[in-house]
């Protein structure tokens, strides 16, 4: 298969995407930078902060996918979908932020209403996290196996096959 995408029924289209750079020393990092923590790929895991020079957990409250868009575009995806109750394992203290609401028009999660920073009634079982989507890949929810990009559909499996 030499084709950068493949289409195939009830998949739209595919591009192996790259990472974009990160740090992890956090003086080299803006105020309301975020990291994705927990997950098998780059491109998922339970969403953090930082702030006043600690990274800290969000909030699953009011969280959803336009505030997963939002964090996904700060990071360089092309986009991304909600994940609440913990689903990447529970982050530690402190839970920088809840209440997030965004309207997915926003360039960063700071650009979004909260209750303010570190004021929170949550415990870290209700952290939130993202499956972002890497540039070019249309369906989150699909897996790298045997050079083949799976994404499950309704149950069935569907091969979408691509090179790098």
């Amino acid at each position: 298969c030499n084709h950068l995408f493949w289409q195939t029924e009830g998949t739209v289209c595919f591009r192996k995407g790259t990472e974009p750079p990160r740090s992890e020393n956090i003086y080299d990092l803006e105020e309301g930078s975020i990291r994705l923590v927990g997950g098998t790929t780059a491109w998922e895991g339970r969403l953090e902060v930082l702030h006043q020079g600690s990274w800290g957990t969000v909030c699953d409250d009011s969280w959803t996918d336009a505030g997963a868009r939002v964090a996904c575009h700060q990071l360089g995806y092309s986009g991304g979908v909600a994940k609440g109750s913990a689903h990447f394992g529970p982050g530690g203290d402190p839970t920088w932020l809840d209440g997030l609401s965004c309207d997915g028009t926003e360039k960063s999660l700071s650009e979004c209403s909260h209750k303010g920073w570190g004021n929170e009634n949550c415990d870290h079982s209700e952290d939130a996290g993202v499956v972002c989507t890497p540039n070019g890949v249309c369906d989150p929810r699909g897996k790298w196996q045997d050079g083949k990009y799976l994404i499950d559909i309704s149950g069935k499996r569907n091969s979408v096959m691509a090179t790098a």
